[in-house]
């Protein structure tokens, strides 16, 4: 349920969903914290097939392969897609925390489940955790 045609798919859904808009990604990875996968199949994939690519959102990614363009203003681009990749070989703990601290951001839309991915619609609403 991990491979580059499911890949794939999460991209092609997310871009369709988008309809062309910019949108960030914040993703649950296994090893954690490390966006390489994604800014790989995003920028070779999702920008030769759709034009452009998303803004990052999560932990600094200096130091790894990879170069999507960081979010600057958590403001803009406000809907956000979360990527939560299969969960054997990530605790539980981790992924309720992940999805915690996106909780406090952003609203979930909708969920939806391509091979073993979970990939979360979310809209950013400033006035969260106030």
């Amino acid at each position: 349920g991990m491979t580059i045609n499911y890949e794939r798919e999460v991209l092609d859904y997310i871009y369709a969903d988008a309809n062309k808009q910019p949108f960030v990604i914040t993703t649950i990875t296994n090893p954690l914290n490390i966006n390489t996968t994604w800014s790989y199949v995003f920028t070779f994939y999702g920008k030769q097939t759709y034009g452009y690519v998303p803004s990052f959102w999560g932990d600094n990614q200096e130091g790894f392969l990879g170069d999507l363009p960081m979010q600057q203003d958590l403001n803009e681009p406000p809907l956000r897609y979360m990527i939560i990749e299969p969960e054997a070989g990530i605790q539980k703990h981790w992924v309720d925390e992940y999805t915690r601290r996106e909780d406090l951001l952003s609203d979930v839309i909708e969920e939806k489940k391509i091979g073993n991915f979970t990939i979360q619609k979310r809209l950013f609403h400033p006035d969260k955790g106030k």
